[in-house]
């Protein structure tokens, strides 16, 4: 946005579009993120069976319970700054500010 369009970096919707920008950019990197975790995971599998760790041996079953624990945290994180966006979206809408 520019002075242009008539707004400023001094006004609120400036930075509340700023800060939209900004959480855009952190859920992209966490999708990112996540892609590449799952093409981890999957070459992990793959050596897994290589080095003949099956699915029944209970280290094979740690790692895998402490990956889902760590993927359920990083989905958590995604959804609480989309519904922050969306709590910011909403109250732009609600002040009139669109």
């Amino acid at each position: 946005m520019t002075a242009k369009e008539g707004i400023t970096p001094n006004d609120l919707t400036f930075e509340i579009m700023s800060t939209l920008g900004r959480y855009e950019e952190t859920i992209t990197n966490l999708q990112t993120r996540l892609e590449a975790q799952s093409l981890e995971q999957k070459c992990i599998v793959e050596k897994a069976y290589q080095l003949q760790i099956t699915p029944d041996d209970l280290t094979f079953r740690m790692m895998a319970t402490l990956g889902r624990y760590e993927e359920s945290i990083i989905d958590l994180q995604a959804r609480l700054e989309a519904q922050s966006v969306a709590l910011v979206l909403q109250l732009v809408k609600n002040l009139g500010l669109d």
